[in-house]
């Protein structure tokens, strides 16, 4: 699969079923609820079933595990496409991974990164992470602000009581992210005054990067699919990207997307669009309301949207999440005049959504916060520090929080906002 994302052609026989002939893709259409067993199930195309299955695993503590068991590591592929298998080993899963690979190749075991070979030999894969706003490895996003004032952080976590943390101050710039691949955010700052990042291991030590120039908005990620966010920041003056990938931080990424059109600067919206596991560069451009999208498996193909804009004065503000839990992220913007939130579910993107949820003042702040692998509506009001979730799994009872509050600053703002 690298030689796909590297641009060359590849060899698929795609003369049967499901599909027909085409490029093969693997989704994944459902997982297991946080804390549950149950199924991960997907969709399969353009490969002939006879020939390929799926190879999936899930991660647990930092660690990558195939299903269902290491004697067995292959899932069939259903002659309409679907595949299907039970997870009952596990309750903690922060991540998932499905391949498809052909009945010739025997998939590696278990291991601590997803390796070259498996993607070499497979002609598909998708790789879903829970939530990227999880501070404690709960498959849930947490409730996090950072007070400026005083560089504390305040945590309302998923699986315990409240905790503070001092991290920061004032004029940093918040970054939260999984920087070491353990399933769970780091505290993390960037001082744009030095252009430099401050990020806190789970170990206790600290990373220190400079990287970035006057007027770089942090923008970090999982570029380079290793499940570990990669420290990169945009520079509007030029529209290029500049990325310090982790799995080789020796060759940095440079990619020119976007910038200042017509006196109106782009907003950059980097998200994982395609599901193959790596935050794809993309930008939003609100003077007119188009998105510009580099999908990293299949790079010259760039897609083009116009979705939002500017109503009445007010621009939309760009929401791209992962909505309808398909492990795409889809192209939506949240409109503060009205609070309604307007979203392309890229699983049925004919059957748009429009939802009233928030209003004037309120900040955005979509993430899943019930585990259930898709992101909820969720506003965070700052006149009273309340957060406002409509729970996916359950959303005829939403949720409401109070935490924080005035000159705090939500973590879980969509990156490339945080500026």
């Amino acid at each position: 699969m690298q030689s796909v994302f590297d641009g060359a052609t590849v060899s698929v026989n795609c003369s049967a079923p499901p599909g027909g002939p085409g490029f093969p893709t693997i989704d994944m259409t459902q997982i297991p609820r946080y804390g549950s067993t149950g199924t991960v199930a997907g969709h399969v195309s353009h490969v002939n079933p006879s020939q390929y299955s799926v190879a999936a695993y899930i991660r647990v503590n930092g660690f990558w595990y195939v299903k269902p068991t290491y004697a067995d590591p292959f899932t069939i592929i259903l002659s309409d496409g679907g595949w299907s298998l039970s997870v009952t080993s596990d309750t903690r899963e922060d991540s998932f991974a499905a391949f498809t690979i052909p009945n010739t190749y025997n998939p590696l075991g278990n291991f601590a990164s997803i390796p070259a070979d498996l993607y070499a030999h497979s002609v598909a894969s998708s790789v879903r992470h829970r939530s990227d706003r999880n501070f404690d490895a709960r498959g849930k996003s947490d409730l996090i602000v950072f007070r400026p004032s005083s560089g504390v952080w305040f945590s309302k976590l998923s699986g315990g009581g409240p905790a503070m943390f001092n991290w920061g101050t004032q004029g940093d710039i918040v970054v939260a992210a999984d920087y070491e691949g353990q399933g769970k955010s780091n505290y993390a700052i960037f001082r744009p005054s030095t252009e430099t990042w401050y990020i806190r291991n789970q170990d206790g030590s600290t990373t220190v990067q400079g990287w970035g120039s006057p007027g770089d908005i942090p923008v970090p990620g999982d570029y380079d699919g290793d499940g570990k966010a990669d420290i990169a920041v945009w520079r509007p003056s030029n529209g290029i990207w500049y990325v310090i990938p982790s799995s080789h931080p020796n060759q940095p990424i440079f990619m020119a997307w976007g910038g200042v059109i017509d006196g109106v600067q782009d907003i950059p919206v980097p998200a994982d669009y395609d599901a193959d596991g790596k935050t794809d560069f993309a930008v939003f451009r609100p003077s007119t309301g188009e998105w510009f999208i580099i999908p990293s498996s299949n790079p010259s193909s760039t897609i083009h949207v116009s979705w939002g804009g500017v109503v009445n004065g007010a621009q939309d503000i760009p929401v791209p999440a992962d909505y309808d839990g398909d492990g795409k992220a889809d192209i939506a913007v949240w409109r503060p005049g009205t609070g309604v939130w307007y979203i392309i579910p890229s699983a049925t993107p004919s059957a748009t959504l429009a939802q009233a949820w928030g209003g004037t003042g309120d900040i955005p702040v979509p993430a899943d916060y019930d585990g259930d692998g898709k992101a909820d509506l969720a506003v965070w009001r700052p006149g009273n520090g309340i957060w406002y979730v409509v729970p996916s799994a359950n959303p005829s009872s939403p949720i409401f929080t109070p935490w924080g509050g005035g000159e705090d600053v939500p973590a879980n703002i969509p990156v490339g906002q945080q500026h």
